[in-house]
Formats: structure tokens, sequence, C-alpha cells
């Protein structure tokens, strides 16, 4: 595999309308870049929806449309120019995916592992990511055990838990350790919107409750079963607004398509 670089210069020349922060990381802009594409692909999904749905704005919508599928397109056939890895930093985040699903299938595994590993490689926790704050640095264990801040400038309060924890009873009710974890990102929430001048103060000068929201990582859906993974889509989709609950399998599914979608570019181009 040959070694590839990211151009930033090339970027914001193709693409004026993407900031690519500094503090941005090889992998972090490949997941930025890679979600811009599905955020295009939603898009236009939606506004072929509503094309089908009143054809009289047909003239209206559709150059939009078919400026947008270009646009996808170009990033599509050309993401792997934009952004790539050397092979030496592809081999070194996938050895660390393989610890993290060694940890996670660890049944003696404890939080605090769990949390130093996701501050070692903030990337496995979520996309886009630029800065990833833990709790420490706020001073005390009533705070959320990170905030992450998306390239977007966006906010997610996450919190922590097990992947031995239950989601689920067995009578199908939600956890005591479930239902406290959900409880916590929905006061960590309320003490983000309320406490701003404290959280500016401490590098986060944007925060809002238009642009935070909160994530809890929790238990494994490899144990659920398909009526439990069904409730637990549903939850998520009625808390969408303000959470929403992850699987620590769920995070390694993710990054492990990360990797393979890396290596079909680089090996497809070459």
């Amino acid at each position: 595999m040959p070694e590839f670089h990211l151009d930033k210069k090339k970027i914001k020349k193709n693409f004026p309308e993407i900031e690519i922060p500094e503090s941005m990381g090889t992998l972090s802009t490949y997941n930025y870049l890679d979600s811009s594409i599905h955020n295009l692909e939603d898009t236009i999904k939606n506004l072929e929806s509503i094309v089908s749905q009143h054809p009289s704005v047909n003239e209206i919508v559709y150059p939009t449309i078919d400026w947008m599928k270009e646009t996808r397109n170009f990033m599509a056939h050309n993401v792997d120019e934009l952004i790539s890895l050397k092979k030496s930093e592809l081999d070194e985040y996938e050895k660390s995916v393989k610890d993290y699903e060694k940890m996670i299938n660890n049944p003696k595994v404890k939080e605090p592992d769990l949390q130093n590993y996701f501050k070692k490689m903030p990337i496995l926790v979520e996309r886009g990511l630029t800065k990833l704050i833990p709790k420490k640095s706020f001073g005390g264990e009533e705070f959320p055990d990170f905030i992450a801040v998306l390239h977007n400038g966006n906010h997610v309060l996450i919190e922590i838990e097990k992947p031995t924890d239950k989601i689920y009873t067995k009578r199908g009710n939600p956890s005591a350790k479930f239902s406290h974890a959900e409880q916590q990102i929905r006061n960590y929430l309320k003490w983000a919107n309320e406490d701003k001048e404290f959280l500016r103060k401490r590098d986060l000068p944007n925060i809002s409750a238009e642009n935070t929201k909160g994530l809890v990582i929790i238990g494994m859906s490899e144990n659920l079963s398909p009526k439990e993974k069904d409730k637990l889509k549903m939850h998520n989709f009625s808390s969408r607004s303000t959470h929403e609950i992850k699987t620590f399998d769920e995070i390694l599914v993710e990054n492990q398509q990360v990797i393979r979608s890396i290596r079909e570019a680089t090996t497809t181009k070459n």
C-alpha cells in the first residue's frame, strides 16, 4: 500500500465550505468526510421524497438535487485522494481497535479502564471529534465522563458504563444501571444548559442546549434478543433529540467498518 497524506490545501480548494480544524488528525478527517458523504445522501433522499409528494416543486428542487449528487459523487470518488492514511498509521489504528475488542470482551474489565482507553483513542468514541475533555478537567465526580467537541461545533456529553451491564431485565424492562445512566445524562444536559459560564471558562465557549446532546455507552448488543434490539432502536428514536444509547460492540463495528472502507479505497485505487 502506498503512503498518502492529508492535503488540507486540496480539500480547501475543492470544498471551500468545509472547515478542517488544525486539531483534526487524519482519522478524524477521514471520518468527517465520510460522514459528510452520508449526510448528503440522506439529504438527497429527503428532497426526492418531497418532489415525489409535491411534483409542483420539481423545477425548484431538482437543480439542487443534481448539484448535491454531483458533489456526493465527486467526494466519493476522490475521498482517498483528499484524505487517507500512511500504512503505519492505519496499522496502528487497526491494532487499537483489536485491543479495544479484547477489552470489551473481558468480563473483568472496569469502567476506569474503558475511560482511560477512550481518552487514549478518542476517535473510537465519536465520528468527527476534534476534542475529548475528561471529567477530571472539571474537578469532580458529578460531571460526565467526557465532553466531546465535534467538527461542526456540537457537543456530546458522554457517560460510560460497562460491557457487562445489562440494558434490560428478564421481564424486558430497563435495568437499574441503564435507567440510572440515562438519568445521569439528563442531569448533565440540564447542568450544561444552566452552567454555561462555568463551561465557557473551561474552553467550551459555545456550548448551548441547541448544540449539545448526550451519549450513554453501555452493554453489548450481541447479548440482546431481536426483540430487545428493536426496543432499544425505538428507545433511541424517541430520545434522539436529546441523547442516544450505544453499546460497546456497536462502537467496535463502526470502527471496523472505517478500517475496511480505507483499506478498500486504497486497494481499489492502486
